[in-house]
């Protein structure tokens, strides 16, 4: 599998990306962000749309960064996961979920693109 057009380790793979997805999830869920790195190649790419341009970068970096943020700003944070879907190719894998807990912290990243969201995309 590409990992240029995953995102995602080759030797973290389970059984393709909606799997790697699960099990990324699972360890968002726990908290784990060290772990959801490992899922992570080192080449692979972010594009966050709720933060605009900022959110467009490297896994690595911005994409730890802003799971760190999440884990950190909200108390007892639960993503809950709606449906993970494959494309047929098995090279992506793309996840619903609403992210849910109590929040602690504000979340700095995001306070110029919620002032400007007409629509909320998250559900606390």
């Amino acid at each position: 599998m590409n990992t240029e057009e995953t995102g995602l380790s080759t030797e973290m793979q389970v059984s393709g990306p909606a799997e790697t997805a699960r099990k990324f999830m699972t360890l968002y869920a726990a908290g784990d962000v060290d772990g959801m790195a490992a899922l992570c190649s080192p080449d692979g790419l972010l594009d966050y749309i709720a933060m605009g341009d900022r959110g467009s970068g490297k896994l690595q970096q911005l994409g730890v960064g802003i799971w760190r943020m999440f884990v950190d700003a909200f108390e007892n944070f639960r993503p809950e996961v709606i449906e993970i879907w494959e494309d047929a190719a098995k090279k992506t894998a793309l996840v619903a979920t609403i992210n849910r807990g109590v929040q602690k912290k504000m979340l700095v990243a995001f306070n110029p693109v919620i002032e400007s969201l007409q629509h909320p995309i998250f559900s606390y």
